[in-house]
């Protein structure tokens, strides 16, 4: 099936330009080149020979050697291969990840801080919190 750059975008995007089975990093532009650096397939999660359809959510970036080693296997079994549990994060959702353990760590510091030192512990408490919750990888 031949497939438009905008939908290839939207499918290379989801996972940040990664393969959603090892994590690594894919090059847009190598779609579909089997001997390049960073070539990529678009992988259906749910394979095609068992039901699987062309449907967004199905669709993945996979590397070509994960891809073709996956065959009908599950998903999740091939992950389980690379130590992932799930596919990568969209740059979406690595922002939102990011802000949401910057809030906990503004929290629990403000909370520490303030405990053990007053109202400038939580002060200096929130700033640290913010700083290292923030730069937690969400992944």
């Amino acid at each position: 099936m031949a497939y438009s750059d905008d939908y290839l975008t939207d499918v290379f995007d989801r996972t940040d330009g990664r393969c959603h089975l090892c994590g690594k990093r894919l090059r847009f532009s190598a779609y579909g080149l089997h001997r390049e650096s960073g070539c990529w397939e678009i992988e259906h999660s749910r394979a095609q020979a068992l039901g699987g359809g062309t449907w967004f959510g199905n669709l993945y970036a996979a590397c070509v050697s994960c891809n073709r080693a996956k065959c009908t296997r599950s998903t999740r079994a091939v992950r389980n291969w690379h130590g992932r549990r799930r596919a990568p994060m969209s740059r979406s959702q690595q922002l939102a990840a990011r802000e949401t353990n910057a809030i906990v760590g503004a929290l629990a510091g403000g909370t520490i801080g303030g405990v053990c030192f007053g109202r400038q512990g939580f002060i200096v408490g929130v700033a640290i919190g913010l700083v290292i919750g923030y730069d937690q990888a969400p992944e």
